[in-house]
């Protein structure tokens, strides 16, 4: 869509990775209280259905917003030397690895929804 303007798409601010990241880290908190709390049978049932969607939006919002800034690097990866595009180059690759830590710990919230039961 950029091309068929005839402009550049703008540089991703360091605000998009930063926070992600943290979004990512408080994901990754509640997955990890979250098992202990279901033991105990203090969890509704509407917060368990809550959680399982968060993990399951995590892990597509993580995993779509990774591929397109794949995309987005590919586009400006041969032009690393000049200023602007290197900085693109950067911010981009911080904004996927954030993006992979995103559903990372949508999987893992995803995953400590699931009850170990002996029966």
């Amino acid at each position: 869509a950029f091309e068929a303007a005839g402009t550049f798409p703008p540089v991703v601010p360091w605000s998009v990775p930063i926070l992600t990241v943290v979004l990512a880290v408080g994901v990754a908190v509640y997955a990890r209280l979250l098992p202990k709390r279901i033991e105990e049978h203090r969890v509704q049932s509407q917060e368990s259905v809550a959680a399982l969607a968060i993990g399951k939006s995590m892990i597509m919002t993580g995993a779509l917003l990774a591929g397109g800034h794949v995309v987005y690097v590919a586009r400006f990866v041969q032009l690393f030397d000049a200023p602007l595009p290197s900085a693109r180059v950067i911010q981009g690759v911080a904004t996927i690895v954030a993006a992979l830590l995103l559903a990372a710990a949508g999987a893992l919230l995803e995953r400590a929804c699931v009850v170990q039961d002996k029966d």
